[in-house]
C-alpha cells in the first residue's frame, strides 16, 4: 500500500508527456508582480524633469543616463541635446559633448551659449581655428556675454602665438564698446605684450583712459602703468604712478588675502618659537 502511494506521488510530480494531461502554470507571486510595477518606464517629460533634478543634485552620471533616454525618445529636441551635452562635459566626455553641441548649433545657429561652450571645448582640444570661429559667433550674437568671448578669443590668438591677432581682437572690442574699462585695459595689456615703442606709447594713453572708467581696479592699473614707465625708462613717471597706486583704497578681496597671508606668517613664527 505504501509503495502504491509513493508511485502515485512521483507520477503527480512528473510533467505531462506526449499530450497526456495539461501542465498547470504556477500563479505569479506578489514579489514578482511588484517588480513588474517598478519597471514601468517614465515618459519624455518625466525623464527631462528627472534629469534636471539629478543634475542639480550633482548626480551627473545618473543625469546623463536619464537625458540619454529622453533624447532616444525625441532625438530632435534641442533643449535635451543641450542638457545632455552639458552633462557629458561635466563627466569629462568632451568628444561626445562636442558632437552634441555641433548638432545644436546646426539646428539653431543663434544659440550663443552653445557656441561659447563649443568654443571652450575646441580650445581645450587645441583646435584653435574652430574655437576662434565659435567665439566670433558669440560676439556677433550675444552682447551680454561678449566681454567673456572677446577675452577667450584673444587667448586663442595668444596660444597660436599671434599677438597681432590678439591686439586686433581688443581693438575691435574697444571700437564696439569704448566705455568698457575691461576692453581698454586688455587692449593696453596686449600692446605692452607686443612691445614696440609705438605700442608702449599707445598703451600709456589707453591705461589712462581705463583709469577714468574703472574704479575697482585702479591699484592694478596704476601698478601696470608704473611697470610700463620703468620699461620705457621714465622712472619719475613710474614713481608718480606708484604713489597714486598707494593712495587708492585696497579692494576688500585684496585686504582679506593680505590678512590671511599675515596670519599664516604669524603662525609659522609661532611654530618656529615652539620648535626651538
Amino acid at each position: 500500500m505504501a509503495k502504491r502511494k509513493r508511485q502515485e506521488k512521483e507520477a503527480a510530480e512528473q510533467p505531462a508527456k506526449n499530450g497526456k494531461g495539461k501542465a498547470v502554470a504556477k500563479p505569479a507571486t506578489k514579489k514578482a508582480s511588484q517588480e513588474s510595477d517598478d519597471e514601468v518606464e517614465m515618459d519624455f517629460d518625466e525623464l527631462v524633469a528627472a534629469g534636471g533634478a539629478l543634475q542639480q543634485l550633482g548626480a551627473i552620471e545618473a543625469a546623463t543616463e536619464t537625458f540619454e533616454k529622453a533624447l532616444a525618445l525625441q532625438p530632435d529636441d534641442v533643449d535635451v541635446m543641450n542638457s545632455l551635452a552639458n552633462a557629458y562635459e561635466a563627466c569629462e566626455e568632451k568628444a561626445k559633448a562636442i558632437l552634441l553641441y555641433e548638432k545644436v548649433v546646426a539646428k539653431v545657429p543663434t544659440t550663443a551659449v552653445a557656441w561659447f561652450a563649443l568654443g571652450t571645448l575646441y580650445q581645450e582640444k587645441e583646435n584653435l581655428d574652430k574655437a576662434i570661429e565659435a567665439f566670433r559667433k558669440v560676439i556677433d550674437l550675444d552682447d551680454d556675454n561678449a566681454s567673456v568671448a572677446f577675452a577667450a578669443l584673444a587667448n586663442c590668438y595668444g596660444e597660436k602665438g599671434d599677438i597681432d591677432g590678439a591686439v586686433a581682437v581688443f581693438e575691435g572690442a574697444v571700437a564696439k564698446d569704448p566705455v568698457n574699462p575691461k576692453y581698454q585695459y586688455n587692449l593696453a595689456t596686449m600692446l605692452v605684450a607686443r612691445g614696440s615703442k609705438a605700442d608702449q606709447a599707445k598703451a600709456v594713453g589707453i591705461y589712462e583712459t581705463a583709469l577714468t572708467l574703472e574704479t575697482s581696479r585702479q591699484r592694478e592699473i596704476y601698478e601696470d602703468l608704473a611697470e610700463l614707465f620703468d620699461t620705457m625708462g621714465q622712472h619719475k613717471r613710474a614713481q608718480e604712478a606708484r604713489k597714486k597706486m598707494e593712495a587708492c583704497p585696497v579692494p576688500q578681496d585684496e585686504e582679506e588675502a593680505e590678512e590671511e597671508a599675515s596670519d599664516d606668517s604669524d603662525d609659522d613664527e609661532a611654530d618656529d618659537v615652539t620648535t626651538s
